[in-house]
């Protein structure tokens, strides 16, 4: 976590160790269940936008949690958050519009 949350990790020297980190963390939150402070350290570092397999691996990944094809344990934080409020609706919502953005301007090229 703290790689992913260093001053300079989104540096052109570090983004590509940054995203392969995010990518673990998001493998990490699977197999321990979403905890939830890691789960949200996830969240907050997606898109993935350099590092193409990885970022695949990560947006599938939310889809398939989102989706509930993941199974996630009764007593572990849920993708869109614990409470009724669902608190991570408008973080999932930033990420998926945030791929889609790049998607379309990765058309035009």
């Amino acid at each position: 976590v703290s790689i992913i949350q260093c001053e300079n990790s989104k540096s052109e020297d570090n983004i590509d160790a940054t995203e392969n980190a995010v990518s673990a963390l998001g493998r990490a939150c699977v197999a321990l269940g979403n905890r939830n402070f890691l789960q949200n350290v996830w969240l907050k570092n997606l898109p993935l936008r350099n590092d193409e397999e990885e970022a695949q691996y990560c947006h599938k990944l939310l889809c398939k949690l989102v989706a509930g094809d993941i199974v996630e344990a009764e007593n572990q934080p849920k993708i869109l958050g614990m409470s009724s409020k669902k608190e991570n609706v408008g973080e999932v919502i930033r990420i998926f519009q945030e791929i889609t953005k790049y998607m379309e301007t990765q058309k035009g090229n």
